[in-house]
Parts: structure tokens; C-alpha cells; sequence
């Protein structure tokens, strides 16, 4: 099996247009099957949906099923929590039509069932401004950066947790 890194790798595994992911590998089988090898996808699924509940604007459609599906809810599930129709949840996620209330309701939905990634991530989130403010107080000036994310700090409730890796098919 060969093995190679790809710089750029747009993630359409998830369901969203917009998700771009460095330095994944990709694996090659001597009958030419190919595998991309994605590692700790449950916290890159993590990232995914707590940036999305931050982002100011409305949902998007796709934006609306994934953060559906992250939390483990079918269409028919989703509309009973937020007391609506299935065709209301259909047409949020095929058609865009998602007004304000639905939108909020579906965030608050997603904090409050996965409370605790939304903390590791926020938690992340504060490690990193820190080391970014670090820099500013050295005066750093560099314009690349590395950061090995096996080295972040963890999240307390987190540190137990071995990492996963997902292998998405080609």
C-alpha cells in the first residue's frame, strides 16, 4: 500500500461545500483502490459544527442537515424535538428555507445535546488565542506557523479519550 500526503483535500464526506482539509493522507492499494485516511474525525466533526454554531448568518441548508446528523437526530427526530413537521425539516435541508426561529432553535438544540464537545472546543479555542497573544507580547513577526495539534492542551474531561481516525472511500 502507498501512502501520500495531499495538500489540499476538499472534505465533500461532510456534506458541506466549504471544508477544506491540510495534510491528509491518501492511500493507494496495488488494485488501485483508494482510501483517504482522516485521523481524530470525531473532533474534526467537533470543529466543524462549533464553528457553524458561531458563525453569524443564517444556516445554510447543508449547514442545517449536518449539525442534524452530528447530533444523531433523523429528520423525523429533529422535527419532534423542535415541534414541527418533517416537511418543515425537509425544506430547511433541501431547499434552504430556514427562517430565524428554526435556525436558532436548531443551535440551542445542538449546544444543549453536545454541550460537552462545544466546551473542549471553546476550551481549544482559548488555548490558541493565549498562544497567539504570547506571540504578539515577543514581538514574533513570522508570517507561517506551525502548530502540532497532538501537543494542544486537553480539555480535562478529554484526556482519558484515545484519538479516532475515519478512512473515507474514494
Amino acid at each position: 500500500m502507498k501512502a501520500e500526503k495531499i495538500p489540499v483535500y476538499h472534505y465533500k464526506e461532510s456534506g458541506l461545500d466549504n471544508v477544506r482539509l491540510e495534510g491528509v493522507t491518501l492511500l493507494k492499494c496495488e488494485r488501485g483502490h483508494k482510501l483517504i485516511h482522516i485521523p481524530h474525525i470525531e473532533m474534526l466533526h467537533d470543529a466543524i459544527a462549533y464553528n457553524t454554531l458561531k458563525k453569524p448568518p443564517l444556516l445554510t441548508a447543508q449547514e442545517f442537515r449536518f449539525l442534524r446528523k452530528w447530533i444523531g437526530l433523523t429528520m423525523n427526530e429533529l422535527a419532534h424535538e423542535l415541534a414541527v413537521s418533517r416537511g418543515t425539516i425537509h425544506r430547511c435541508e433541501k431547499k434552504g428555507e430556514i427562517t430565524r426561529p428554526y435556525d436558532h432553535l436548531l443551535r440551542m438544540l445542538v449546544a444543549k445535546k453536545k454541550e460537552s464537545s462545544c466546551q473542549r472546543q471553546m476550551y481549544l479555542e482559548i488555548a490558541m488565542h493565549e498562544v497567539f497573544e504570547k506571540m504578539v507580547k515577543r514581538h514574533l513577526k513570522s508570517a507561517k506557523m506551525t502548530i502540532d495539534v497532538e501537543k494542544l492542551p486537553q480539555h480535562p474531561s478529554q484526556a482519558s479519550r484515545q484519538p479516532q481516525s475515519q478512512y473515507a472511500g474514494l
